[in-house]
């Protein structure tokens, strides 16, 4: 009897003893904890990386217009070390064809360096808007109705003609209210001497969508979007 208890005991404990054994083909169970650790790993993204992503090249050609009270300088290349081509006004209208594949900060402003289409010169992206700054005249930027253009600068110079042509009346423009005072000073082939002004009232649709009288003939004009700037 006592031999038989003996025997069950050993049976019982090599039973425990296999059961606690893992097999070769036990599945385990991931740790509810790893997704903690991809948090973590997205942490440590920088602020820059985080909050700013490269606009698409498919935004690009863009129109932007100069916000910079102070004027925008124009360079070489995209950095402030490198030399001054031009400097821009408050308002002008410009095409940009390509940016920097990085940004970069400067007076606390991020952004892209934004290269200027069909001229030469590099514009810091953190002073262009996409929208005519709201305390310039109205009439800045260039207007189209098919294919004839209006261009309007903020050195109060104007250009009348159409699209894919070279020829262009060519002017000084003031505005007075709703009132637009136009002098020609060329016709695109020579200069106009003692050339008179002509007056017209400009009637307001809304921000992009204008029309008046010129040359004789009435003209509903909307805000361009036309990738060029040599107008």
């Amino acid at each position: 009897m006592k031999n038989t208890f003996k025997l069950l005991a050993l049976m019982a404990i090599a039973f425990i003893v296999t059961a606690c054994i893992p097999k070769k083909n036990d599945t385990v169970t991931l740790s509810s904890e790893q997704p903690q650790i991809q948090m973590a790993a997205e942490e440590t993204q920088t602020p820059m990386e985080a909050e700013i992503q490269p606009q698409q090249i498919s935004d690009l050609p863009k129109v932007m217009y100069v916000n910079s009270v102070d004027g925008l300088r124009g360079r070489v290349e995209p950095s402030t070390n490198s030399d001054i081509v031009k400097t821009l006004p408050y308002g002008q209208r410009i095409v940009v064809a390509e940016k920097s594949s990085t940004p970069v900060t400067i007076d606390g402003i991020t952004d892209y360096w934004c290269k200027i289409a069909h001229q030469e010169g590099w514009l810091f992206g953190g002073y262009l808007s996409t929208n005519l700054p709201s305390n310039v005249p109205f009439i800045i930027g260039l207007w189209e109705q098919g294919r004839n253009i209006f261009n309007f600068t903020p050195s109060y110079d104007y250009r009348v003609g159409q699209k894919e042509s070279s020829w262009f009346d060519i002017g000084k423009w003031e505005l007075n209210g709703n009132t637009l005072t136009l002098t020609q000073t060329s016709d695109g082939w020579e200069d106009i001497s003692n050339a008179e002004s002509v007056e017209t009232v400009v009637s307001i649709i809304n921000e992009n969508n204008i029309n008046f009288m010129y040359g004789g003939n009435q003209y509903n004009l909307i805000r361009s979007d036309y990738p060029y700037t040599f107008y």
